[in-house]
């Protein structure tokens, strides 16, 4: 399926076309990718009744759309003031949007953003109607926290050594002090910024060795969190790594806001991560 034969844009936003990773090219230099936040975007999926993930729309800054197909949506991820739902009939009607819940488009309908009420990137799936014969129409996906029971509050964010952590004069200077997300971040990584410098011994011949998704390396201009659309390798000191399920979280912070780190070990990460997949799980046997 593709966006575009769902999807037509009527005015210019910031957004792009978000897939499911692709593994096994990263000995060529080519990430997995994906979208950002991938527990919204696979939740959204699965609300749908996809077996498999489809393409969605990743949105930071929205368009206004119109829909070329009769299709049913869903929004997730960041939610907005207000979301309205425009139908083509000659007497002009709106339907308001919640987030979170499926709904069913009429070809020539048109969806309109207000402003951001909490995060960054949001995900539109899409589904035609002519490709299912159920009607969706309702799903909800419920309370984020009360689904997300594997999630810290607020602004922590969950990690484990990296493998240059030893280097650090100091680790106790990145855990207990607040960064600032640079606007210097985009979706390979995330720059970040602190009011004072913190200690490090720098290998001066280092080799550069393999990053992942959450990798957090300490460059000369400060921190940096690789986000999925990275490098594959890096010369930096790999002093902590993102969890997994603290990586989506990620993806909701917006530039210039404060985050805090806080060090959890490897065995809790992995506990956390299948927590995570278990809800998943129940949305799909749910709406499957």
């Amino acid at each position: 399926m593709k966006t575009d034969s769902i999807i037509e844009f009527v005015s210019k936003g910031l957004c792009r076309v978000a897939y499911p990773p692709v593994w096994g090219r990263q000995d060529q230099g080519v990430s997995p990718g994906g979208a950002i936040d991938m527990f919204s975007y696979e939740l959204g999926n699965i609300m749908l009744g996809y077996s498999s993930p489809a393409p969605a729309l990743e949105i930071i800054i929205p368009p206004e759309l119109k829909f070329s197909c009769d299709c049913w949506f869903i929004i997730l991820g960041a939610a907005y003031e207000s979301v309205r739902l425009e139908t083509p009939s000659k007497r002009r009607s709106h339907q308001i949007i919640e987030h979170g819940t499926v709904y069913r488009a009429q070809k020539g309908a048109r969806l309109k953003f207000g402003g951001k009420r909490y995060g960054f990137r949001s995900y539109l799936c899409l589904r035609p109607s002519s490709e299912v014969q159920l009607d969706l129409t309702g799903r909800k996906r419920g309370n984020y926290s009360s689904i997300a029971t594997w999630s810290e509050p607020d602004n922590v964010v969950r990690v484990v050594e990296g493998p240059e952590h030893a280097f650090l004069e100091n680790p106790a200077y990145f855990l207990n002090d607040p960064w600032r997300i640079s606007i210097d971040s985009n979706d390979m990584g995330m720059r970040l910024t602190c009011l004072r410098n913190m200690p490090v011994v720098f290998l001066n011949n280092m080799i550069s060795g393999a990053v992942s998704d959450g990798t957090i390396q300490l460059s000369p201009g400060g921190p940096i969190i690789l986000l999925r659309h990275r490098q594959t390798i890096g010369g930096y000191p790999r002093i902590f790594n993102v969890i997994s399920v603290d990586i989506d979280k990620l993806a909701q912070f917006i530039p210039g806001q404060i985050i805090r780190f806080k060090k959890v070990s490897i065995s809790q990460a992995v506990d956390l991560l299948r927590e995570k997949r278990g809800e998943l799980e129940k949305f799909k046997k749910r709406y499957s």
